[in-house]
C-alpha cells in the first residue's frame, strides 16, 4: 500500500538494524547480510517484498527477519561469557 520509496526505506532500515544486531553477536552473519543486500539491493528488495506479499498475515518486520535468517542464519544467540 505504501509508495515504493517508502517501502524501500522501511526494508533498508530493517535490514540495516538486523545487520547492526548481528554485528554485536555474530560478525559473519552481519557480513552475510551486508554483502547480500549491498550486492544488489534492488534484487534483495524485490525478494523481500515478494515474501512480505506471500505472508500478508505476518508483520513485515517478521517476514524480513525470516528472510534474513534463511539467508544468513538464526538470530538466536548464545549469551557471551
Amino acid at each position: 500500500e505504501w509508495e515504493r520509496d517508502s517501502q524501500e526505506f522501511y526494508i533498508g532500515v530493517s535490514v540495516g538494524m538486523a545487520s547492526l544486531i548481528a554485528s554485536r553477536n555474530d560478525s559473519e552473519q552481519a557480513t552475510c547480510i551486508d554483502d547480500w543486500y549491498k550486492l544488489d539491493s534492488k534484487v534483495a528488495y524485490d525478494f523481500i517484498l515478494a515474501a512480505v506479499h506471500e505472508y500478508p498475515s505476518y508483520h513485515p518486520r517478521g517476514v524480513i527477519l525470516g528472510v534474513l535468517q534463511k539467508r544468513c542464519g538464526s538470530f538466536s544467540y548464545k549469551p557471551k561469557n
